[in-house]
């Protein structure tokens, strides 16, 4: 069984997003799956929270320890 291909983020989703002049790529994964040093983080965070649901171009702030943090979705696979 094949993934459904989308350009929305969703539960297994790989993303690129652009923060601060730098590119990351996440997995988009279960709580239970999460692990932030090896780039997969929960749809449950905040930063998953925030991403999910929405598509390519996309630009979405988060609230961290630093002040708001603002990414955008550069990619979805």
């Amino acid at each position: 069984m094949s993934k459904e291909k989308t350009d929305k983020v969703q539960l297994g989703s790989r993303i690129k997003v652009h923060l601060d002049g730098q590119e990351e790529e996440f997995l988009i994964v279960s709580s239970d799956e999460a692990d932030l040093s090896a780039g997969k983080i929960s749809k449950d965070s905040p930063l998953g929270k925030a991403l999910f649901g929405r598509a390519v171009g996309s630009k979405v702030e988060v609230e961290a320890p630093i002040g708001k943090v603002e990414y955008t979705i550069l990619e979805v696979d």
